[in-house]
């Protein structure tokens, strides 16, 4: 369990893994400056400039916070521009009507009611809106692959709040000058019922000797880091020990068809290492079938 601790680590640059089980609200209203009573008491408006399609952000937002945080705050409102019903409909029945339940216009609020409410604005800090009145508490929701540009660092200052989904944002944007006080560490969300890895592990030992099973959901794209991980992963495992690496993704410029095994046979070889040997054509193989399921 250490070694595979130690591989996230290098690979995510984030630390090792925090022990004990995952949580879903309790990372959300206890880690925040601004605490529980307050989301529990004002109303909160969580902005996403952004469509509906199952991107990072939407499905963090809309498909993971919205639905367990709407019984839990006494009004929230989700500002987007509303989902076609073509697109809920492929969504579970309590996701779709959490979503419907909370999303509203941006000019659905009035400067008042959103003087009145926590506002969180999700994305680039300088798309956040400009408000005519002051609300309570305004949150800027971070992230980024790497160092903020200058102009989002001046942004960004605007918000009482910054909150960053890891602790190796919170020391990056420190170290680039934000107030430690202002940043707040709020893991993304994760759906402990759908995602119960204790649980497949227990089942993966019942049914077969093995290690562990690593999944990595992505947009394979360079930013993406796919190249990092697959190094470490062929790096760090041999097939003696019976890892498996799945690859959930997709490539927009193909529409999610095809097979992404030419883009990891060109990569291994370029790390000199073969997908004929002993660790390439597993990899290999789980490749295709991630992404046929994905396509």
């Amino acid at each position: 369990l250490e070694r595979r601790r130690r591989w996230f680590a290098h690979v995510l640059q984030l630390g090792t893994e925090a022990s004990g089980p995952p949580a879903k609200i309790r990372v959300f209203m206890a880690s925040p400056t601004t605490g529980a009573a307050v989301f529990s008491s004002h109303p909160v408006e969580w902005r996403i400039p952004i469509g509906c399609d199952f991107s990072g952000f939407f499905v963090e937002v809309a498909l993971g916070f919205i639905p367990v945080l709407r019984p839990r705050v006494s009004s929230l409102y989700l500002l987007q521009t509303r989902c076609p019903d073509s697109f809920l409909a492929q969504l579970p029945a309590d996701e779709a009507h959490a979503y419907l339940s909370a999303q509203v216009a941006d000019h659905d609020r009035s400067a008042s009611e959103t003087a009145g409410s926590i506002v969180i604005e999700h994305g680039n800090p300088c798309l956040m809106r400009q408000f005519p009145l002051r609300p309570l508490h305004v949150v800027a929701r971070l992230m980024s692959e790497g160092m903020l540009p200058l102009d989002q660092l001046r942004c960004a200052e605007a918000a009482d709040e910054i909150w960053v989904p890891t602790q190796w944002h919170r020391d990056l944007f420190e170290a680039q000058g934000l107030p430690p006080a202002r940043l707040s560490v709020v893991p993304e969300f994760v759906d402990t019922q759908l995602f119960r890895p204790r649980a497949a592990a227990a089942a993966r030992r019942r049914g077969r000797r093995g290690g562990a099973t690593f999944l990595s959901v992505f947009k394979w794209e360079r930013r993406k880091g796919w190249d990092v991980l697959l190094e470490a992963y062929w790096r760090e495992f041999r097939r003696s020990e019976g890892t498996l690496l799945r690859l959930r993704t997709w490539e927009p410029a193909r529409r999610g068809r095809g097979c992404f095994g030419s883009h990891i046979t060109w990569f291994a070889m370029a790390v000199g290492t073969s997908l004929l040997g002993s660790r390439g054509r597993r990899t290999l193989s789980s490749g295709c079938a991630a992404s046929r399921a994905s396509g």
